[in-house]
C-alpha cells in the first residue's frame, strides 16, 4: 500500500510539472504574434493545450491514487474521459508535427501540394475530428478507460470501439511518424551533401526537439502495445507506466528548451518582445 501512496504523489508531482511547463510554452506561443503567425508552432500551441487538459486529468488521477478513492463517480468518469481524449487528440497532433517537418524542411517536387495553405489546415481540422469522435464515444460508453487506483495506472477495463481505436492511432499515427522523421533527417542529410544549402537553424531546432519528444512517446508506445501484451506483466510496473505517461509533457518541454536556445529565452523572459528572432534565413554558400 505504501508503495501504491508513492506512486500516486509521483505522479501527481509529474503531472504540475508537465501541466506548468506545457501552460507555459502555450501561453508563450500565444502572445507572440511572430510565432502565433507560424504554421509549426500552431500545431505546438495546441499539443501544449491539450496537454494542459491531459495534465490536469492525470493530477487528479494521482490524487485518487495517494486517497486511494474514485472521491466522486462523476469526477472518475470525467477525469477518465478527459485523458483518454487528450491522449488520442496528442497522437494525432504529433504526427501533424512530423508532417509539418517535412512540408517546412524538404524541396520535393511531386510534393508541392503539401505546402499549400489548405493543407496546413487540414493538419490543424483533424485532430479537432478525432477529439470530438473520441469525446462521442466516452459519452455513449460508460467507463471505456479508467484510473485503476490499486495499480497506479490507467488501463482499458472494457471492450468498447475506443479500445482498437486508441490501439490503431498509437501505433499508426506513432510507427508513420517515425517514418516520417527518418524521411526528413535522410532528405537533409542528403541535401547538405550534394549541395551548398544550409538548411534554416531554427527549423532544425524545432525538428530534432520534436524528434527527441517524440521518441519518448514511441518508446512508451511500443511497451504498452508490442512488449506487455505478451509478458506476464508485474504490477508494480503499471504505476510506473501511469508515472512515465505524466512525465511525457514536461519531458517534451524539456527537449525544446534544451535545443531551442531562442524559446528558451522566451520561456523565461517575462517580456516576449525584447527577445531576438528565433529563425535564421537560408543561406546558399557559393564556392
Amino acid at each position: 500500500m505504501e508503495y501504491i501512496i508513492v506512486v500516486g504523489y509521483t505522479e501527481m508531482i509529474a503531472s504540475l510539472i508537465s501541466f506548468l511547463s506545457s501552460f507555459r510554452i502555450f501561453w508563450v506561443i500565444f502572445f507572440t504574434g511572430e510565432l502565433r503567425k507560424m504554421d509549426s508552432y500552431q500545431i505546438m500551441a495546441l499539443i501544449a493545450f491539450m496537454e494542459c487538459w491531459q495534465m490536469s486529468a492525470t493530477l487528479l488521477g494521482g490524487l485518487m491514487v495517494v486517497m486511494q478513492s474514485t472521491i466522486n463517480e462523476i469526477l472518475y468518469t470525467i477525469v477518465a474521459n478527459v485523458a483518454i481524449t487528450s491522449w488520442m487528440t496528442l497522437l494525432v497532433l504529433r504526427f501533424c508535427l512530423s508532417l509539418n517537418r517535412f512540408t517546412v524542411l524538404t524541396r520535393l517536387s511531386h510534393a508541392r501540394f503539401l505546402k499549400r495553405p489548405y493543407f496546413h489546415r487540414l493538419l490543424l481540422v483533424f485532430p479537432v475530428l478525432v477529439l470530438l469522435s473520441t469525446l462521442t464515444l466516452c459519452i455513449i460508453y460508460k467507463h471505456p478507460f479508467v484510473m485503476v487506483i490499486e495499480l497506479g495506472g490507467w488501463n482499458f477495463l472494457e471492450s468498447t470501439p475506443i479500445r482498437p481505436m486508441e490501439s490503431f492511432f498509437s501505433n499508426g499515427m506513432s510507427f508513420s511518424a517515425f517514418a516520417v522523421y527518418v524521411a526528413t533527417f535522410t532528405y537533409i542529410i542528403k541535401i547538405k551533401k550534394q549541395t551548398n544549402t544550409r538548411a534554416d537553424l531554427g527549423e532544425i531546432r524545432i525538428l530534432i526537439s520534436s524528434a527527441l519528444a517524440f521518441s519518448y512517446e514511441m518508446c512508451m508506445i511500443i511497451l504498452f502495445h508490442c512488449i506487455f501484451p505478451f509478458i506476464d506483466v508485474p504490477a508494480w510496473s503499471i504505476g510506473v507506466i501511469g508515472i512515465l505517461w505524466s512525465f511525457l509533457p514536461g519531458f517534451n518541454g524539456i527537449m525544446l528548451l534544451a535545443i531551442n536556445r531562442s524559446f528558451r529565452a522566451r520561456f523565461f523572459h517575462h517580456k516576449n518582445s525584447n527577445v531576438p528572432s528565433i529563425f535564421v534565413s537560408v543561406v546558399h554558400r557559393h564556392s
